[in-house]
């Protein structure tokens, strides 16, 4: 979540514009954009092409995009907690995660750090940096920490 300070540096309408154009990252959680022409609204980051200033007003959130009588867009999904970028990630991690328990539950070898990463769709360096900060372990660990779980519910 961004500091409270970091709102402030999007007050007028011409600044948040500004963010919108350049896709400015520190704006993503501070407001949305709210398109007239197809009343949908969008992260300030989403990757659709850029609406005519003309059409466009902001909202300081989903709900208020809502309550003005927007839909959330499909392409960078603005009501999530998280961003799509985040998202992805998650279900990354949750995927290797099934993967590494169905391996030890069935006793067999759990795969490699790079046959993980390459099934879910990662390099293997961004993989673990990415599983790591989600679940602080390493897919090695976790697998550990499972196995000695599996063994003491088999005893």
């Amino acid at each position: 979540m961004l500091a409270p300070e970091s709102f402030s540096a999007y007050l007028t309408d011409d600044l948040k514009w500004t963010a919108v154009l350049g896709r400015d990252t520190c704006a993503e959680t501070a407001f949305v954009y709210c398109v007239k022409s197809t009343k949908i609204f969008c992260r300030p980051t989403c990757p659709s092409r850029r609406p005519r200033r003309e059409n466009v007003e902001f909202a300081t959130d989903s709900i208020q995009a809502q309550v003005m009588g927007y839909r959330s867009c499909q392409r960078c999904l603005p009501e999530g907690l998280a961003s799509p970028h985040e998202a992805r990630q998650g279900i990354a991690v949750a995927h290797a995660q099934v993967i590494i328990r169905e391996a030890v539950q069935a006793g067999r070898p759990v795969p490699s750090l790079v046959e993980l990463a390459e099934m879910v769709g990662m390099s293997k360096f961004y993989f673990l940096r990415v599983f790591k900060s989600s679940v602080g372990l390493t897919p090695v660990r976790f697998a550990r920490n499972l196995r000695g779980t599996v063994r003491t519910v088999r005893s």
